[in-house]
Formats: structure tokens, C-alpha cells, sequence
């Protein structure tokens, strides 16, 4: 088990794949903390907006103490890029 677990799949370069998928595997990779993630441990995503997050942001706010979204300043602004946040597993 781990007390933290990263996306790090965003960083791979995959472009407009990802990006097409980024949803997908946003919930695969979260899905993650419910066996490898230790009570406390943390998970940040990097994600692409495409669709609904609700359902996903539900269940986070189920698992995690905070959950929280944010744009880095350093992303231009025409991209779609967010990082999901959860901070300590419940």
C-alpha cells in the first residue's frame, strides 16, 4: 500500500488520445486508491474536461477529508487541463 498515488499517465505526451480517454482513465486510476491507497494517503490526477465529473466527485468527497480541482497557472489558457486533488483517504 502507498500514501500517495499519482496520475502519471498525463505526462506521457499521449495528445488528443489522452485527451479522448482522459475521463477513462481518470476513473481507472482512482479506482486504484480503493486497494493501494493506505487510510491518509492522498491522490492527485491530472485530467483533460471531457463530460460529467459528478459521479466521480461524489465519490471522492465519499473517500477523501477535501477534494478540490485547479487549473495551474502555468497551463496555457485554451487548454482543458485540471488536476483533481483528494486529500486523506477516509
Amino acid at each position: 500500500a502507498e500514501d500517495g498515488i499519482r496520475d502519471s499517465v498525463a505526462s506521457r505526451g499521449l495528445g488528443d488520445v489522452y485527451k479522448r480517454q482522459s475521463m477513462e482513465m481518470l476513473e481507472e486510476a482512482f479506482a486504484l486508491t480503493d486497494c493501494y491507497l493506505n487510510k491518509g494517503g492522498h491522490f492527485i490526477a491530472k485530467y483533460f474536461r471531457r463530460g460529467d465529473l459528478g459521479q466521480l466527485l461524489v465519490n471522492a468527497k465519499k473517500k477523501f477529508t477535501k477534494v478540490s480541482s485547479f487549473k495551474p497557472n502555468a497551463s496555457r489558457k485554451n487548454s482543458s487541463e485540471i488536476y483533481l486533488v483528494c486529500h486523506q483517504k477516509k
